[in-house]
């Protein structure tokens, strides 16, 4: 179903059924260009890069991201750096009072 997606990862292992989750996962096709389209931006803007990730690529993934999801407001969508921050903003909604159940 999304194997196109992850063509470099499928050709480099193939016959290999890969399970693992968080940052040991395939990685789709075009986060190789993402990665590249950055350290293009980098390089040609170095530290003025910043206005372009946060002014004009985070609202875009933001938008993008709402659209998929049908979100009203892109702004709701936010980023962690890993999955440990991600899990303490979810944690953090909880009342600390009280006894959680998960």
């Amino acid at each position: 179903m999304f194997q196109q997606y992850y063509q470099r990862f499928l050709t480099a292992n193939p016959n290999v059924q890969h399970f693992a989750c968080h940052s040991h996962h395939y990685w789709p096709d075009v986060t190789r260009e993402a990665m590249l389209e950055y350290w293009d931006d980098t390089a040609e803007l170095v530290d003025d890069k910043w206005q372009r990730i946060l002014g004009e690529k985070m609202p875009q993934c933001q938008s993008l991201i709402a659209d998929a999801l049908h979100i009203q407001a892109p702004e709701r969508i936010v980023f962690a750096p890993n999955t440990h921050e991600l899990l303490y903003r979810i944690y953090s909604i909880f009342d600390q009072t009280k006894r959680s159940r998960f």
